[in-house]
């Protein structure tokens, strides 16, 4: 399945890569700050990605389990030290 879609994303940027010939069109100054905006606005939702999922991409590299959040027990509302002491 994720192979699949990396294939179809590979596909499509391959496909956007290759010139299609001369268009003749005026593109305005306008144009290219959109599309800086887009590529700002891209790398700040990879980052943003990246830092929320960050234990998990961590335990994918490494092979090793994700750590389980600390705080408040889920069954019984208790705090970690109150388990221990």
């Amino acid at each position: 399945m994720i192979r699949n879609a990396l294939a179809a994303v590979g596909l499509l940027g391959l496909w956007l890569a290759v010139p299609a010939g001369d268009a003749h069109a005026y593109l305005d100054p306008g144009t290219g700050s959109f599309l800086v905006q887009m590529l700002i606005g891209g790398i700040a939702a990879g980052a943003a990605a990246i830092s929320l999922y960050w234990s998990r991409l961590k335990a994918l590299v490494l092979g090793s389990r994700p750590h389980e959040r600390r705080g408040r027990d889920r069954e019984n509302g208790r705090s970690e030290a109150d388990r221990h002491g």
